[in-house]
């Protein structure tokens, strides 16, 4: 079958149409920004900060953060990171050895021992790239003292409780977050001001206890009925 010259003309003519917008489409598309949206480049490290009695330990971790699409679901194994901190007379630094190859999250670790009490700065870099995090050492804990102004109380009455963590210099540490955990017929129930409450719920014997990493203190409590 012969196809008529002016419809063959036609077809082209349309032919050269669509390849013309095509080509035009695809210069004005700017493809430029799209190796930033799937880069995987670190853009920062985070460091956890904490607490550490001297001659203690606690462990450090740091992770990388990541650049474009991909920050979104993954993170940047920085196991070669450099740890430093700001001062060795207050807490040192002790390496530890790489996570095992199966770990499903390759992050960078460091112990750090007390010394004396103080404050530090704990940082690691890699690739250029740093991050830092507070370090507070303090004085090994002797005991911690749960107390209130009373140890018995009614079913539906609210006491404030207070918590004193003590130094082995017989010194009160503060600022020092703890866990609170009850027991028996109480539960935890803040108070307006900020302070520490327990709410009696049923008569018995029930106990608060206070707690930072191995140090504990409990406080014994009665719950009476009405």
């Amino acid at each position: 079958m012969r196809i008529p010259t002016h419809v063959r003309n036609q077809c082209l003519r349309g032919l050269m149409i669509a390849t013309t917008l095509a080509a035009t489409a695809c210069k004005a598309l700017d493809l430029s920004g799209l190796s930033d949206i799937f880069s995987s480049n670190l853009t920062a490290i985070g460091v956890t900060g904490g607490v550490v009695e001297v001659g203690d330990t606690i462990r450090l971790g740091a992770t990388g953060s990541v650049n474009g699409l991909m920050g979104i679901f993954s993170y940047a194994p920085i196991l070669d990171a450099e740890w430093s901190v700001s001062d060795p007379l207050v807490a040192k630094l002790i390496t530890l050895p790489p996570p095992p190859p199966e770990d499903s999250f390759p992050h960078t670790r460091i112990l750090v021992q007390g010394v004396k009490p103080g404050k530090v700065t704990v940082s690691a870099q890699s690739h250029g790239i740093r991050g830092s995090a507070d370090v507070r050492v303090v004085l090994p804990i002797a005991r911690i003292e749960v107390w209130a102004l009373r140890d018995s109380l009614y079913v539906g009455d609210t006491i404030p409780v207070a918590v004193t963590v003590i130094g082995n210099d017989g010194i009160a540490i503060p600022g020092l977050e703890l866990t609170l955990e009850t027991s028996g017929g109480v539960q935890l129930s803040p108070l307006s001001d900020g302070e520490h409450g327990v709410a009696a719920i049923t008569p018995g014997p029930a106990t608060i206890t206070a707690r930072f990493r191995r140090s504990a203190g409990t406080l014994n409590l009665t719950v009476l009925s009405r």
